[in-house]
């Protein structure tokens, strides 16, 4: 995200160069580049605890007729971030929860019911940045799983909000991120992980990924508000974020006053896309479609708000 806002930084200051004239802003990257390169897991690891790690269980996967040629259906949803806001806090929780207690509900309602045995697990990246200091411009993030049972659960969004921020709040505790950054660092400090050859590591990362991926459903990546030089906000319509995947994702960020939640799957059913903006749009959330047309479905929000479209 650094890297982006440089480039549109840069290339707003150069484009418009004459109408900005002597009122250029300053860029507000205001770390050194020494901090910038920084490794902000070597600086804070420490090996002075065992960190216990719990068994897993595996966890719902959904499953499909996939896209031909391996391509990423992509559906996004722009929505205006007050509302969204004020949704959340009606329901006496914050944004994120809401929306990962969101997603588990409408893949609750398009699991089959010899499935729901298995819980549903979103994954959660973690910007390590609020809890320790770092001005990197590396990786620095820890992901947290937050788990759903429909069969020990009612399955109400209210139910499915208090397990999950209750598992937000544990997980999020100081001694926790910790210990669950210290496990991603421990490797590097392996002994026989510093002598074994480049390609043997990443068939390890490899083989690591598909044993992990056993234990999530989807994922859910909150980038959360994007700031850029005021003088130049107006030249930007706004930001979206896609991730390439091999399972359902989603990713949301905002800027200004617009928030967009961005799917992308490998699968041709958007049922779970669909029941997402539905709900949304009839909690009174005003939500604009845009998709790249993958997908069996005819995606429409089918609400009487504003009308969504489809672009390409």
């Amino acid at each position: 995200m650094d890297f982006l806002k440089t480039l549109v930084y840069n290339y707003i200051v150069l484009a418009f160069a004459d109408e900005l004239g002597d009122k250029i802003p300053a860029s507000d990257r205001d770390f050194s580049p020494s901090q910038s390169v920084s490794d902000s897991f070597q600086k804070y690891y420490r090996n002075d605890k065992k960190t216990v790690v719990k068994k897993e269980i595996k966890a719902y996967k959904i499953r499909g007729e996939k896209n031909p040629d391996f391509r990423l259906g992509i559906i996004e949803g722009t929505l205006n971030t007050k509302s969204v806001i004020e949704l959340a806090h009606k329901y006496n929780t914050t944004v994120t929860v809401f929306l990962v207690a969101m997603l588990i509900l409408q893949i609750g309602r398009e699991m089959p019911e010899m499935q729901k045995s298995r819980p549903v697990v979103i994954s959660v990246p973690v910007n390590l940045r609020n809890y320790f200091d770092s001005g990197s411009s590396r990786n620095f993030f820890a992901v947290i799983k937050v788990p759903y049972n429909f069969r020990t659960g009612n399955g109400t969004i209210e139910d499915i909000i208090d397990t999950v921020r209750k598992s937000f709040d544990k997980q999020l505790e100081r001694e926790n991120i910790t210990d669950i950054m210290n496990r991603y660092a421990a490797l590097e400090h392996k002994f026989y992980m510093r002598i074994v050859p480049l390609p043997l590591k990443i068939l390890s990362i490899k083989i690591a990924n598909i044993i992990s991926e056993k234990y999530v459903t989807a994922a859910f990546s909150n980038i959360s508000i994007i700031k850029m030089p005021e003088k130049i906000r107006d030249y930007i319509h706004g930001f979206n974020i896609f991730f390439s995947t091999e399972k359902l994702q989603v990713c949301m960020c905002s800027f200004d006053d617009k928030m967009t939640i961005s799917f992308t799957s490998p699968f041709q059913n958007t049922s779970i896309q669909q029941r997402f903006f539905r709900e949304l749009a009839a909690l009174g959330v005003d939500t604009v479609i845009a998709s790249n047309n993958f997908g069996k479905n005819n995606f429409s929000t089918n609400t009487n708000q504003k009308q969504p479209k489809k672009e390409n």
